[in-house]
């Protein structure tokens, strides 16, 4: 078992139903365990993703993010947010993937994403592990300056 943080690969985006990050992001909090599609927020964890990465991001980017969301979260908004910059989108429980135009002046690090109403489910929980929090399911998230 080695901490996602110590497996590093190469891609520009970061795909969650691997294990480890790609070798531009720091780390990865408020997510469970991985799954074979991805993984989800849990809220027992922390009620928020950030996705901290090594380097200022760019001050214009496009961020493309294939989730789901649980439950109740589903076509209610979810908070996707950069430095000053942050939208609401919704997703539903199929995987979907979005397209947003982020504008970071600041040239923050983080992209944190808040899932409106987490629920406690034991769904997909692996024997020994506490029921989690669930909120929304991330597959893949990616950054792509802007020229």
């Amino acid at each position: 078992q080695i901490a996602d943080g110590d497996l590093k690969y190469r891609s520009d985006s970061i795909l969650f139903n691997l294990p480890g990050l790609p070798q531009q992001v720091q780390k990865v909090s408020g997510l469970s365990y991985v799954e074979p599609w991805g993984r989800w927020s849990d809220a027992n964890l922390l009620p928020q993703i950030t996705v901290q990465y090594l380097e200022p991001l760019p001050a214009d980017f496009t961020l493309t993010l294939t989730a789901r969301a649980f439950g109740e979260n589903a076509l209610r908004p979810i908070t996707v947010k950069v430095g000053e910059w942050q939208q609401q989108v919704t997703f539903g429980e199929q995987d979907s993937t979005l397209t947003l135009q982020v504008s970071n002046p600041g040239k923050v690090r983080d992209i944190v994403i808040t899932p409106p109403a987490p629920v406690e489910s034991s769904v997909g929980v692996i024997d020994g592990f506490a029921a989690r929090k669930l909120g929304v399911g991330l597959v893949s998230l990616r950054v792509t300056p802007q020229p």
